[in-house]
């Protein structure tokens, strides 16, 4: 069985950096993100990962696109920052509405059974 994240990565091509590095609560995430990029033919995914609890989504602008101005540019910036606010409320590992609490040195946004799963 194919992960959603080949899946994505065969549709859209692999991240500049790293795959996608975040646990399956996130997919409508990281879904997101890529049917936002793919609208935008200038921009590409870089970086996919979890870092403080929450989602961080990393792209980059193509140097020759001569379409988007500096005000693009900041749209896109604010966009995807819209795109990545959700996981601060997501559980990354089911989705459902979490919340971030911190244990064992991480952050993490979990919902309540999964936040319980952890402490166990």
């Amino acid at each position: 069985m194919t992960d959603w994240r080949d899946t994505l990565i065969e549709k859209h091509g692999h991240p500049r950096i790293i795959g996608i590095d975040v646990g399956d609560g996130w997919r409508p995430i990281v879904e997101a993100f890529y049917a936002y990029i793919g609208r935008h033919g200038c921009l590409r995914a870089a970086q996919i990962k979890e870092k403080f609890g929450a989602a961080r989504l990393y792209y980059d602008h193509a140097y020759d696109c001569n379409e988007c101005d500096h005000a693009d540019i900041e749209y896109h910036h604010h966009a995807i920052s819209g795109i990545e606010s959700v996981s601060y409320y997501t559980c990354e590992v089911c989705s459902a509405y979490g919340t971030q609490s911190s244990g064992g040195g991480w952050i993490k946004t979990l919902c309540d059974e999964h936040h319980g799963e952890r402490n166990r």
